[in-house]
C-alpha cells in the first residue's frame, strides 16, 4: 500500500473512531472522567486522533521493519 493512501486512511478512520468516542463520552452521566473529557470540546477528538495515528505507525513501522 502506498504510504500516501495510508495516511489518507489513518487521518479518516482515527477521526471516525474519535469522533465517535467522544459522542459516547457526552452520553455518561455528570461528574465522571469521560464526561468531564467531553466538556473539553471539538480539541478532544484532534487530540485523540492524534493519538490514535501514532500508535498505527509505530505499529506500522514495527510490521515494516522486521
Amino acid at each position: 500500500m502506498k504510504q500516501g493512501i495510508f495516511t489518507l486512511l489513518l487521518i479518516v478512520v482515527t477521526t471516525v473512531v474519535s469522533g465517535g468516542f467522544y459522542l459516547w463520552m457526552g452520553t455518561t452521566p455528570d461528574g465522571t472522567t469521560f464526561h468531564e473529557l467531553y466538556k473539553g470540546g471539538q480539541v478532544v477528538i484532534v487530540l485523540m486522533a492524534l493519538i490514535l495515528m501514532v500508535i498505527a505507525y509505530i505499529v506500522e513501522r514495527m510490521i515494516a521493519l522486521n
